[in-house]
């Protein structure tokens, strides 16, 4: 992954390189524009040819270095993040049944306490009558 990192950082550099010559080449090759004030005549480029084969020669190497770059992302690995919500995703589906039986349990355990009360209830008053009785 590394070496792939290292391949997409020197493509983008690649990239950002060939941008920027580009954009020198447009600059060189603009037409001159007279401002008012000032005199300095620059000589004009007529080179059309020389000027489409660079424009051709650069919208080539920009296209292909994007498709490098793309590349190279696509060949990443998936992000770290994918997996761990897929078993977060798990894991809230685990909990949630969990809460569903525990509050099943609750319901059973609280039936069987109000019996148990119930029945020491009767065990008291059952105790209260024979404790009369033997008096």
């Amino acid at each position: 992954m590394k070496d792939r990192l290292s391949q997409l950082a020197y493509s983008t550099n690649q990239l950002a390189i060939m941008m920027a010559n580009s954009i020198g080449l447009v600059t060189e090759n603009a037409k001159p524009v007279k401002f008012e004030g000032y005199d300095k005549h620059t000589p004009l480029n007529n080179d059309n040819k020389t000027n489409e084969d660079y424009t051709k020669l650069f919208s080539k190497l920009i296209t292909r270095t994007a498709n490098d770059i793309e590349t190279l992302i696509n060949s990443l690995p998936d992000e770290p993040g994918d997996n761990q919500n897929m078993t977060m995703m798990t894991l809230q589906s685990e909990q949630a049944d969990i809460s569903k039986k525990l509050n099943q349990l609750k319901v059973h355990v609280e039936k069987v306490h109000d019996e148990v009360d119930s029945n020491i209830n009767v065990v008291c008053d059952l105790y209260l009558l024979t404790d009369k009785n033997k008096n």
